[in-house]
């Protein structure tokens, strides 16, 4: 179906120019007339198959059907984008309202929540300052795309979005915190597990907003290992790019389903309910 987007009505600038919308996505200058029927048409909505056909009866000729239609495309509906499968995990599960805020967010961009990983065009990794690598080893292993969100402090950080085998993974940044604080893998191992109940409204939505809007952007364009960072307020966001760690091996196939030394290290000095005691 072809139809015009309500959001460029077609208006005249002057008695010769007709624009679309107050900003003028397209203009056309002394429209036939059965330019303005066709235009007329459009505010309806015209089958793609009948469109020629209607043109033709209106009395355009040879091309120009096509080439009104060219000159219009910015100003038409777009296809309506397929709605994204999604599997939710959360290390701890969070009050109500947060979840409903961020499962709301997440609705709005057309993504559903599916009960199987397994059947999902994405699995996303909900957790208080650390994913689990035991999860997100389990979800490269399985061949699972999975995005982690990340509650820390006053902001929350989504992505990167994780391509097994592709992208880099969690592991990957994991180790990239290690090299710069070497005292890292001691305090994640004590933040592992922490509980989602108190979680700020304000920065759930903000959170649930950018993880829907970073799952399109890798739906709809090749993949890039992008992190974007909110805060409550919504008016700071920090986007980054990630590299794969020089020491993970989850650009090989073998490597796939790993949890590197540091996932090993935080499993064996914590559980997802009690403190490590350093050594």
């Amino acid at each position: 179906m072809f139809r015009l987007d309500p959001s460029f009505p077609p208006v005249w600038a002057t008695p010769e120019r007709l624009q679309f919308g107050v900003d003028a996505v397209v203009t056309v200058s002394d429209p036939a007339p059965w330019v303005q029927r066709i235009v007329n048409e459009l505010r309806k909505g015209i089958p793609e198959l009948a469109y020629a056909g209607v043109a033709r009866s209106f009395g355009a000729g040879p091309g120009e059907a096509d080439a009104l239609l060219s000159l219009l495309s910015p100003a038409l509906e777009r296809p309506q984008k397929p709605r994204i499968r999604a599997h939710l995990w959360m290390g701890e599960r969070p009050d109500a309202e947060p979840l409903d805020i961020f499962t709301d967010a997440l609705a709005k961009y057309g993504v559903d929540l599916i009960p199987s990983p397994r059947e999902a065009d994405f699995e996303i990794l909900v957790a208080r300052d650390v994913i689990d690598p035991h999860r997100a080893a389990a979800a490269a292993r399985d061949d699972i795309v999975h995005v982690p969100v990340v509650f820390c402090g006053r902001t929350a950080t989504i992505g990167p979005i994780v391509v097994p085998g592709v992208t880099p993974c969690i592991a990957c940044g994991h180790a990239y915190q290690r090299d710069a604080r070497p005292e890292w893998p001691i305090v994640a191992a004590q933040a592992l597990g922490r509980s989602l109940g108190d979680l700020d409204p304000a920065l759930v939505l903000e959170a649930g907003t950018a993880t829907g809007r970073l799952m399109r952007v890798v739906d709809a364009r090749p993949v890039s290992a992008l992190s974007v960072t909110v805060d409550a307020a919504g008016l700071h966001q920090k986007v980054r790019v990630h590299q794969p760690h020089p020491e993970c091996r989850c650009q090989s196939l073998e490597g796939n389903g790993t949890a590197g030394a540091l996932g090993r290290r935080l499993l064996e000095t914590t559980t997802t309910t009690t403190f490590a005691q350093p050594a």
